[in-house]
């Protein structure tokens, strides 16, 4: 409840701040736009799949969806606001209100001071960026963010710019405040060289490096990583039956808390005939090794043979996919590949996404249509596939299929 009165406190603030500064400056100060998506999706669910036990589930899930963004930019007299409140309703009416962006910039000179929440972009990486400790990872559905559903981190944030380098200080909030980064981009001879000092709220300073740079026409190629000190974690309960004897909780299902653990990638972007490609590699150590993965789901398996509460059964899935997500999932060693290439009013896209390690493949088809300026139509399908205890083929949902529009205004 505190952080809830003071996160209105702030934001109290920041409104009655920005409404003063708006009412002094000239009507040509503030920008509005307004973007718009309604979607309809058919979602197979996958009658073999480990998290669909004894074919529980046989059938097709139906959901619509619109979202409503409205962003609003105001720039005067060195102070720029930015305010992004975000709505979404489901089918039966359901909705949700939250702030992807709220923050307002005071520069003076070579220097900028932010307050408030905003999307930070650091790094290399198209789909994944290491040293990025401030926003939360993309969609690999949606990479650049078409359905405007990334939040930013709640930050206080000071830059010192000049002609080649920025220098940045952000004290930003995960659990609590106590998360401190120190930011460093250089451009030194053709090469954009990043670096960042991190020390999170659990006191272990980790460390991060980036490197880009364009080697020919249409070929850029980047590198970045990050070394990430092992944190606590809870412990993972798989399965709790009515039999205690076959309660399965394990502290070790992750590594030990000392030493470090690496996170990075290599990739590159690529037009060739108008035609542009992305590759990137990208691997994390945290997480469940295989023979962990593969000792929860002989639990899981067991248990669920020896109970017929489908209650329990489904308390076991929430609780295998929550291992399943984030860095407290399962070790990652990706390969992502997105084409797209654009026609006089038709965009064409795709996307492959392999787990390395199981062979395991997502696979995406993007079709756009415009209308008009600022309208336009699409249609997504995606399909999941891997041989039986891959993390892709073991996906609760075969395929989906995605029919939608966006306007933005």
């Amino acid at each position: 409840m505190k952080s809830n009165r003071n996160r209105f406190m702030v934001l109290s603030i920041l409104a009655i701040l920005l409404m003063t500064l708006v009412r002094q400056a000239p009507a040509k100060a503030l920008k509005l736009n307004l973007f718009a998506n309604y979607s309809y999706d058919w979602q197979s669910l996958n009658a073999d799949s480990l998290w669909n036990p004894g074919r529980m589930f046989l059938d097709t899930e139906q959901d619509s969806r619109l979202a409503l963004n409205l962003e609003a930019k105001w720039n005067y007299k060195g102070i720029r606001a930015l305010v992004s409140p975000l709505m979404t309703m489901d089918h039966e009416g359901h909705s949700q209100w939250k702030l992807r962006e709220a923050a307002v910039t005071f520069s003076s000179g070579r220097f900028e001071l932010t307050a408030g929440r905003a999307i930070v972009k650091w790094g290399t990486g198209y789909m994944f960026t290491p040293i990025s400790m401030v926003t939360p990872e993309k969609q690999v559905s949606d990479p650049e963010d078409m359905l405007r559903s990334r939040t930013g981190g709640d930050l206080f944030k000071i830059d010192y710019y000049t002609e080649n380098i920025n220098l940045s200080a952000v004290v930003f909030k995960k659990n609590n405040w106590k998360n401190l980064a120190l930011f460093a981009y250089m451009n030194v001879k053709g090469f954009d060289l990043y670096g960042i000092l991190y020390y999170p709220e659990y006191k272990k300073l980790e460390f991060g490096l980036a490197v880009a740079t364009t080697i020919s026409a249409g070929v850029e190629v980047h590198a970045e990583g990050m070394m990430h000190r092992r944190s606590p974690v809870l412990r993972h309960p798989v399965f709790a039956a009515e039999n205690p004897q076959v309660t399965y909780v394990d502290p070790q299902l992750v590594q030990p808390e000392d030493g470090y653990y690496k996170e990075f990638l290599v990739g590159a972007n690529i037009t060739v005939k108008d035609i542009n490609i992305i590759i990137e590699y990208y691997h994390n150590d945290w997480g469940l090794k295989k023979l962990w993965w593969e000792r929860l789901k002989g639990y899981f398996t067991y248990n669920i043979n020896r109970n017929d509460d489908p209650l329990s059964m489904l308390n076991a899935v929430s609780s295998l996919e929550i291992l399943q997500q984030g860095r407290r999932g399962l070790s990652r060693d990706y390969l992502f590949l997105r084409a797209w290439k654009s026609f006089k009013n038709v965009d064409l896209s795709t996307i492959f996404f392999m787990n390395l390690a199981d062979r395991g493949l997502l696979s995406l088809f993007e079709m756009q249509y415009t209308l008009s300026d600022g309208i336009s139509f699409y249609i997504q399908p995606i399909y999941f596939t891997g041989k039986a205890g891959s993390e892709f083929g073991e996906n609760f949902y075969s395929g989906s299929m995605q029919l939608g529009i966006r306007v933005a205004l």
